[in-house]
């Protein structure tokens, strides 16, 4: 009699944990407060989808104090008024809404749109919070000589909207692969019957899809803001780290659809298809070790140049080398380790691969 709601309080408080650890995960801070985490909200919206929007309000209300604890540093120095609005508009009504994640669970027969939408919705209830806490509390703030609702609404867009892609992504992701109405949690009936590695490799496809829309929102939301006034302008994606983002994203791309064709080949059990495709990902580990290693050299080297005040360090064969002399033992020592490593690094991804395409079929 007492074990489903035992079972439904741990469950709540493990997933309240997961949110709150996921919360501290911050790919992106805004130099005036706001981040984007690592989907933190999801763990809060999955427990309003499986329970009902009734506790998944409670559940949210719980995640709020604590998230105010964590950022109790926000009220210190404002006045009374200030402090109740800010606990109420940035904390606690702010997570209690991400509750009506759940609305939708009865209204849409397919799990994984349920849950992107209620994702969505609560997502975007506790932007609203946000705002008019940006727009009332905050107001001293706005520094871009727009009107105040405007930047609050820009600014806390800012952060919002990717956290806001990312969570829905996730939320469908999770919805496709586990059933959250049952009594147990388990993997759907289609995501039952595919062998393991298919579930294995298609569930990394889309975790570097993933983690790769992450990154590039990160990177390109990250340089919409100038530090010292606070104005937004476009004119800052101009600085930001575009060759990065384009090696990040084309080896998402590819990972994605290797893992993807991994997948569909365990399934039809096609061993040829496998074995050349395992070839394949050793030669892309190989391609992403040295674009790793260019983008570590080529920052390492600027940035020695700048502060030696030499010549770009990709100009000339000598100008590489004095970039490469300004780095001293203390940076050009890791230099050296860092590429040692990555040549036998991509030294022993070409050998795998060779010898995966080597092997006789079976």
């Amino acid at each position: 009699m007492k074990k489903k709601p035992i079972v439904r309080l741990t469950e709540s408080a493990l997933m309240i944990a997961f949110a709150t650890v996921l919360s501290v995960v911050k790919i992106l801070n805004l130099p005036y407060g706001g981040s984007v985490t690592a989907a933190s909200m999801l763990p809060i919206l999955l427990i309003a989808y499986r329970y009902g929007t009734g506790w998944g309000l409670c559940v949210g209300a719980v995640h709020g104090v604590l998230q105010l604890f964590l950022g109790v540093k926000n009220i210190m120095g404002v006045n009374f008024g200030a402090a109740v609005a800010i606990l109420l508009l940035d904390y606690v009504v702010a997570f209690t809404v991400l509750g009506f994640g759940g609305v939708f669970r009865r209204t849409c027969k397919k799990q994984a749109t349920g849950l992107a939408l209620g994702a969505l919705l609560g997502c975007v209830l506790r932007y609203v919070c946000h705002a008019i806490a940006g727009a009332t509390v905050w107001a001293e703030y706005n520094y871009s000589g727009l009107p105040t609702i405007t930047f609050s609404a820009v600014y806390n867009a800012t952060y919002m909207l990717p956290e806001t892609i990312i969570t829905v992504l996730a939320a469908y992701y999770i919805g496709t692969l586990l059933e959250w109405r049952e009594p147990t949690i388990h993997r759907l009936a289609p995501q039952a019957k595919r062998p393991d590695k298919a579930v294995l490799f298609s569930g990394i496809a889309r975790t570097a899809l993933l983690a790769t829309a992450v990154y590039d929102l990160q990177a390109l939301f990250g340089n919409m803001q100038d530090p010292d006034t606070g104005v937004f302008s476009a004119a800052g994606l101009a600085n930001a780290p575009w060759l990065t983002i384009v090696i990040v994203t084309v080896a998402g791309v590819l990972l994605t659809v290797v893992c993807n064709a991994l997948a569909n080949a365990v399934l039809a059990d096609d061993t040829t298809d496998c074995r050349r495709l395992f070839g394949i990902l050793p030669i892309a580990a190989a391609v992403a070790a040295v674009g790793a290693w260019g983008w570590y050299a080529a920052d390492m080297l600027t940035t020695a140049a700048e502060k030696a005040d030499l010549a770009a360090p990709f100009t000339s064969f000598a100008a590489f080398g004095d970039a490469f002399g300004a780095l001293g033992t203390k940076y050009g020592l890791p230099l050296l380790v860092v590429t040692v490593a990555a040549v036998a690094f991509v030294w022993l991804m070409l050998r795998r691969s060779k010898r995966a395409f080597s092997q006789k079929e079976n």
